[in-house]
């Protein structure tokens, strides 16, 4: 009954290494992304990396003695005036108009990026009569039929 035992206890101990190694590379896996392996970045999953990240001591923003750089004001803007142009309405003894504005005192620039747009180019074949013959153009290959007019 004892050499039974051991016997079982033996292999019992052999099963349970072998399970604590399975676990071991099953736990290395699930560690590996594509930062620290050939995985590629589809691979990592939904989990998303911090926003922010404040774990090398550094403070937001820019760095001391980092020279800053910012967009200079342009000579050329696109748009100037309309909405854009700001001056007062009255003053106490009457209302001011557009042509009463005598300099600008101030200027200041805002710059977007547009938001992109569909742009639809049409094309057009043309005939041409020619000793009462009709002759007519050809599209380029790259010109597809969408909707006859």
């Amino acid at each position: 009954m004892v050499v039974k035992l051991l016997t079982r206890i033996e292999t019992l101990e052999q099963e349970n290494a072998a399970l604590k190694a399975e676990n071991a590379e099953l736990r290395f896996r699930l560690k590996q992304n594509s930062g620290n392996s050939h995985r590629p970045p589809s691979a990592d999953g939904l989990h998303k990396k911090p926003a922010f990240n404040q774990s090398k001591g550094k403070k937001t923003g820019g760095q001391i003695g980092h020279k800053g750089k910012t967009l200079s004001m342009v000579s050329n803007p696109d748009r100037t005036g309309g909405p854009a142009s700001y001056r007062p309405s009255c003053c106490f003894l009457s209302l001011l108009f557009k042509s009463d504005v005598s300099h600008i005192s101030q200027k200041r620039q805002v710059f977007d990026i547009p938001q992109p747009r569909l742009e639809i180019t049409e094309h057009q074949l043309g005939v041409i009569t020619c000793f009462g013959e009709a002759h007519q153009g050809l599209f380029p290959d790259r010109v597809h039929l969408t909707q006859p007019v």
